[in-house]
């Protein structure tokens, strides 16, 4: 999760000079009690920067192999960005571990995908 909180004030930057650009961090956990997640949601939101609380997305799995198949993530261990469509179909993807050689290739193709 460390890494991934490296991206936030990138992806901020972007959304705010392109309108109609969102982003999510989606940490996936195992699937636990109610309490388990409460628990869980509180440390991460103490670990997140509250203005990106909306942005953080828990998903709660029974079978991490299966969801990390079906959403084309190679390895759990390195965080993936991803820019998809309003459909929900993956236009760029990268591994995401934060440098400044990957915060260059992400504005680029969000400067292509904007036409700046």
């Amino acid at each position: 999760q460390e890494e991934a909180l490296s991206w936030l004030p990138v992806m901020q930057e972007l959304v705010d000079s392109h309108d109609g650009l969102s982003f999510y961090d989606i940490p996936l956990a195992p699937d636990l009690s109610a309490i388990e997640r409460g628990l869980i949601m509180l440390g991460t939101k103490g670990m997140i920067d509250s203005a990106y609380h909306a942005n953080v997305i828990m998903v709660y799995t029974e079978n991490r192999e299966v969801f990390l198949e079906v959403m084309g993530i190679p390895d759990f261990e390195i965080p993936q960005l991803v820019i998809t469509n309003m459909a929900g179909e993956v236009i760029w993807r990268i591994d995401a571990l934060y440098s400044e050689e990957q915060v260059i290739a992400l504005r680029e193709q969000v400067a292509l995908l904007f036409g700046d």
